[in-house]
């Protein structure tokens, strides 16, 4: 039992340490880390297959549908729906790729499956002069999908017009012109070519490493895993401490949303409290020294054998005496 109460002791200062430096954070990031390295099946074409029609499968989520209308309604370009399909598994997502009516934008919709974690996300993604991946979306929480040649931003439960006006804005400040432009057609390839250049980046790198078993396929390395945890997380923290108020404004295909509503800017990243890092440097210290202090504190020790005390009866009767 000592060994076992040692082992919970030390799990618990663990867990706590972890907790103070960051606020749990840091659980957070080992649990994405841990997924994309077991479990997570990645490919160039994230397992695409497109499906026939011009309307959203019937099961598909509200989400998909209604920005499918916003779409249309700005005159982009619709590339078709898509499902996410890995070899012997069942659906796991739903797409719908589009391009912008100057041919500068790739747009994908994604809508997944999973009932009790559902994630409805819109990413546009454009390419510059000097190679550089100019991201927007409109929900955190993925690592770098392009490389370390890339821009990611998020606008908070954003509708695809206000989307499309806070990307051209982002391009227009950090991009180099021209920028790449694509015909109808050729946005699933577009897409396949950004992501093979950002994963052939990641496996220089010792990030990820590509399957030979299965031509397509890659996964990351734990570094890599860790990595893209850290650039999830950190861009669920950005957003939180910039966009707060933007978590009123309903997403589309829910009650109240519209098409063409905004909602308040983001505001500047503050800047971290000193205040914060001293705490997390007392609580680190703290939780060292009990740790520490456990494991060098000396075993106690048994306890002494105290006097011999005589029989309340007296001494046996000798044979004598009988």
């Amino acid at each position: 039992m000592g060994l076992l109460e040692g082992v919970f002791v030390v799990a618990v200062h663990l867990v706590v340490l972890l907790s103070a430096l960051v606020g749990g954070w840091q659980l957070v990031m080992l649990g994405i880390a841990y997924r994309q390295v077991h479990g997570a099946r990645l490919a160039l074409d994230d397992f695409m297959r497109p499906v026939p029609g011009d309307s959203p499968p019937p099961d598909a989520r509200t989400y998909l549908g209604a920005t499918h209308e916003a779409f249309a309604t700005l005159g982009w370009h619709f590339e078709g729906f898509f499902q996410k399909v890995p070899p012997g598994e069942v659906p796991q997502a739903d797409f719908s790729l589009w391009l912008s009516p100057d041919g500068t934008t790739l747009g994908a919709v994604v809508a997944t499956r999973a009932a009790k974690d559902p994630v409805e996300r819109t990413v546009l993604v454009s390419l510059d002069a000097s190679g550089k991946v100019v991201t927007t979306n409109d929900l955190p929480g993925t690592g770098d999908q392009f490389g370390g040649a890339s821009s990611m931003a998020t606008l908070l439960h954003a509708a695809p017009a206000e989307l499309q006006a806070f990307h051209q804005q982002r391009f227009q400040a950090e991009a180099l012109s021209p920028l790449s432009t694509w015909q109808p057609g050729q946005v699933l390839e577009a897409l396949r070519e950004l992501s093979e250049r950002s994963v052939a980046r990641w496996v220089r790198s010792g990030d990820a490493r590509w399957k030979p078993e299965s031509p397509g396929e890659y996964g990351y390395t734990p570094k890599g895993a860790w990595r893209y945890a850290r650039q999830a997380v950190r861009s669920v923290h950005d957003v939180g401490a910039t966009q707060r108020e933007r978590l009123k404004l309903p997403r589309l295909g829910s009650p109240g949303a519209s098409e063409t509503r905004s909602g308040p800017p983001p505001r500047l990243l503050p800047k971290s409290s000193r205040a914060r890092g001293i705490f997390n440097a007392t609580a680190l210290g703290v939780c060292l020294w009990f740790v520490v202090r456990y494991w060098c504190e000396p075993p106690p020790k048994p306890p002494r054998a105290g006097p011999t005390m005589p029989s309340p009866a007296g001494p046996a009767p000798s044979e004598g005496s009988r």
